[in-house]
């Protein structure tokens, strides 16, 4: 894998540190090529968008390859230009939060602002040249305070940025 695709992909975390050292110290990028993911890749290829959506469970005891695997998958992904929704280390957000708060939108739920913002800015660095050649759209108003509102058919990118 390139450098810059690896630093695109997992800037924000999805490698163990010890595999990253590696990396560095070999000056090479290498993802084992695992069975799962070529059969999820396969499913991929076969799968019709029109149907509803298909969910895949990777799973196993610890060293089975998952995280791999994992890695593997979100390149393909990326090569096969899909937007990506990545969530590195979900356990940042349920163990380690580094800050909590009441929702204003929703009663009896938190937001984690500081974790929102550093997914955020994964998800465009992650997403940002799929985005400008789909050039996404908003299809609605967005009402963010009494000043800040986004319009219909604004772009996808400018309300990341926005939100960021």
């Amino acid at each position: 894998m390139h450098p810059d695709i690896k630093n695109k992909l997992f800037l924000s975390g999805g490698i163990p540190k010890s595999w990253d050292n590696q990396m560095k110290a070999f000056c090479e990028t290498c993802i084992m090529v695992r069975e799962p993911a070529l059969e999820v890749m396969s499913f991929v290829n076969k799968i019709n968008y029109s149907d509803p959506a298909i969910r895949f469970i990777i799973f196993g005891r610890d060293g089975s390859g998952k995280t791999a695997t994992l890695m593997h998958l979100l390149h393909f992904a990326y090569e096969s230009e899909f937007l990506l929704l990545h969530v590195p280390w979900v356990s940042n957000w349920t163990k380690r939060p580094k800050e909590v708060i009441a929702s204003q939108f929703e009663e009896g739920r938190i937001d984690l602002p500081v974790e929102s913002a550093i997914w955020l800015q994964h998800f465009k660095t992650q997403n940002s040249q799929l985005m400008e050649k789909l050039n996404l759209k908003a299809t609605q108003s967005y009402t963010w305070s009494k000043r800040e509102v986004t319009e219909q058919g604004d772009s996808l990118m400018n309300i990341v940025e926005h939100v960021i």
